[in-house]
């Protein structure tokens, strides 16, 4: 009964939560994120495109790990491109960029001793990494470039 309030009450005030269950944004905030969301996902045409727009990604330690949707990244997003957050909210743009240029690609942990310690996003075909702010084209074994990139890494596991 008390969570049925709680959810009336942020209805009521003009919050929605988030799809992630992270915070919530508020139903201007959510419109304003659709809008940048399909202006942008109108530009991206090739991997240029995707460079350009990862190129705006500050990285920010969050106090815990979460993945936030792609509408909460363009919701944070300022004017001028530049959003913010962990490895995981780089791959999840990552992500759905590549899938806009008509990469199919998925979400991959870069671990070692068990524990997940990066994320970055992975064509299926293994040619194009998204890796934070950078873009990389890959001749050969992705895991191997990543692995002479991070030394450290043990594993490679998909979402």
């Amino acid at each position: 009964m008390r969570i049925l309030l709680v959810l009336l009450a942020l209805s009521l005030s003009g919050c929605i939560l988030s799809p992630d269950g992270y915070g919530g944004l508020t139903i201007a905030e959510t419109e304003n994120a659709r809008a940048r969301l399909a202006t942008t996902a109108a530009r991206l045409d090739d991997v240029g495109d995707v460079r350009q727009l990862v190129r705006g990604f500050t990285y920010l330690v969050e106090p815990v790990d979460w993945w936030p949707s792609i509408l909460f990244i363009f919701a944070r997003m300022d004017a001028t491109g530049h959003y913010y957050g962990d490895c995981q909210t780089a791959a999840v743009m990552g992500h759905w960029a590549l899938e806009r240029i008509g990469h199919r690609a998925g979400i991959w942990y870069l671990q070692a001793d068990g524990m997940q310690n990066h994320t970055i996003a992975v064509s299926d075909d293994g040619l194009l990494v998204v890796d934070g702010s950078e873009v990389y084209e890959i001749q050969g074994d992705w895991r191997n470039a990543m692995r002479n990139l991070y030394p450290w890494v043990e594993t490679f596991k998909r979402r």
